[in-house]
C-alpha cells in the first residue's frame, strides 16, 4: 500500500497568466501544480501519484488516490470526511476514540462517526466551546495520526500532528500563488515547507502559520475552595453607647462647618465693590 498522503492549499486571490490573460488562481489549478511536484519518499523521484481533488470555496484537499478509502470501516491508515462545508483528511489512528466521543461529543453528534476518526474530529470542531480558536479537544487525541481540516464557514485550516511523529506533517507557502499549502506528502524543493513539530497544531489560512502545542489546548478547571462560614458581626455597644457616640458624631461635623465658615472672608456691600471698580466715582 501507497504511503498516505493529503494535501490541503489555500491559494488566496493570487492571479496567473492564462489563454493570454491574467485570471485568478482557482484552489484545483494550484492543488495540481502541487501534486505533479510530490516526490516518492523511496526513491526520491517523482511519485506521479494521482490525488482526488475536493474543493471548499477558496481551499482544496488533494488525496493520494491509492491511500483514500471511501467507506471508513474498511480504512487502513487513510481516513476522510467530507461535506458541504467542512473537509478532514485524518492519517493514522486513534486509541481513545470512545473517551473523546463521551467528553467532546452528544450521543447523536457520536453516531455520525461511525468509527471514522476524520468523522470524530470534524464532529469535535463542530461541538468545540469557547472562542473561534479554542480547540480543547486536541489535547485529549491520543494516537498516531497526523490530520488537516479546512472549515468553509469560518474560512479556516487547522492541522494537528501527535507527539510520536510518526506520520510526516508540513506547511509552508505554495510558490505559485504565495499561499498556505498543508500536506503530508514528500514535496520537491522548490516549494517552501518547514515541519510542522510533533506534538503540535496550526490554524488560520494565510501562509506559513505559528505552531502551538497541542498540550496546551486543554482547558483546566480550577476548582475553587470552600469559604468558611463569615460569622455575623456582633455589636459590642449598649444602645446608651451607641447614643453617646452618634452625639459626638454630630458636635464633630457642627465643629467643622463652623470652622469652614470662619475663614470664608465677609462679602463687601455693594457701594463698596463700585467705589472699588471705579476709584472716581463719588
Amino acid at each position: 500500500m501507497a504511503t498516505p498522503a493529503f494535501i490541503c492549499v489555500y491559494p488566496g486571490r493570487a492571479v496567473e497568466s492564462k489563454d493570454g490573460s491574467m485570471q485568478r488562481v482557482t484552489p484545483e489549478s494550484s492543488l495540481q501544480t502541487l501534486t505533479q511536484n510530490v516526490l516518492d519518499r523511496a526513491s526520491g523521484l517523482l511519485s506521479g501519484e494521482e490525488f482526488s481533488t475536493h474543493t471548499f470555496g477558496p481551499a482544496a484537499i488533494g488525496v493520494s488516490v491509492a491511500s483514500e478509502n471511501v467507506h471508513p470501516i474498511n480504512a487502513g491508515l487513510c481516513h476522510t470526511h467530507f461535506t458541504d462545508s467542512q473537509g478532514v483528511v485524518f492519517i493514522g489512528s486513534l486509541s481513545n476514540t470512545q473517551e473523546l466521543q463521551k467528553q467532546h461529543l452528544a450521543s447523536t453528534a457520536s453516531a455520525v462517526c461511525d468509527g471514522n476518526p476524520a468523522a470524530l474530529v470534524g464532529e469535535m470542531y463542530k461541538n468545540k466551546t469557547g472562542n473561534k480558536h479554542s480547540y480543547p479537544f486536541l489535547a485529549d487525541m491520543q494516537g498516531e495520526f497526523a490530520f488537516v481540516l479546512y472549515d468553509m464557514e469560518a474560512d479556516s485550516c487547522l492541522a494537528a500532528r501527535d507527539e510520536s511523529g510518526k506520520y510526516m506533517l508540513t506547511q509552508g507557502v505554495d510558490k505559485k500563488t504565495g499561499g498556505l499549502v498543508i500536506t503530508s506528502a514528500l514535496l520537491t524543493s522548490s516549494h517552501e515547507v518547514a515541519e510542522i513539530p510533533a506534538g503540535s497544531f496550526i490554524f488560520g489560512k494565510h501562509r506559513a502559520r505559528l505552531t502551538h502545542p497541542m498540550s496546551k489546548t486543554r482547558k483546566e478547571v480550577k476548582e475553587t475552595p470552600a469559604r468558611p462560614d463569615t460569622p455575623a458581626p456582633v455589636c459590642a455597644l449598649t444602645p446608651e453607647e451607641r447614643a453617646s457616640l452618634k452625639a459626638r458624631q454630630v458636635e464633630t461635623s457642627a465643629a467643622a462647618a463652623a470652622r469652614a465658615l470662619a475663614n470664608i472672608a465677609p462679602i463687601p456691600p455693594l457701594e463698596a465693590v463700585r467705589a472699588m471698580a471705579d476709584p472716581t466715582r463719588p
